[in-house]
């Protein structure tokens, strides 16, 4: 995989994500309630497929999504929740 250069701000804005993070988590742990985090941002082109493959680990869940008329594409890896339904009612049941 080849590792590209980053922007000249890509450490002063990881370091305002963490910030935000560590406030995110220190105000869950005072009302004992859990909270979500997804965040993406455009990064240099890489393949995918092969972040995927070098990332992904064991029973781990995977997702890809690709749309070539647009050049995008999403990798996630792994669950924060999962929910399984089966049998003739699942989709009311969800």
């Amino acid at each position: 995989m080849t590792v590209s250069p980053c922007r000249s701000d890509f450490l002063v804005y990881n370091k305002e994500i963490y910030q935000f993070l560590l406030t995110v988590r220190s105000q869950c742990a005072r009302s004992n309630k859990n909270k979500i985090a997804s965040i993406s941002f455009e990064i240099n082109l890489v393949d995918p497929l092969v972040v995927l493959a070098k990332l992904a680990r064991g029973k781990q869940i995977i997702f890809y999504w690709e749309n070539q008329a647009s050049g995008e594409s999403v990798v996630a890896i792994d669950a924060v929740a999962k929910l399984e339904i089966t049998g003739k009612a699942r989709f009311s049941n969800a």
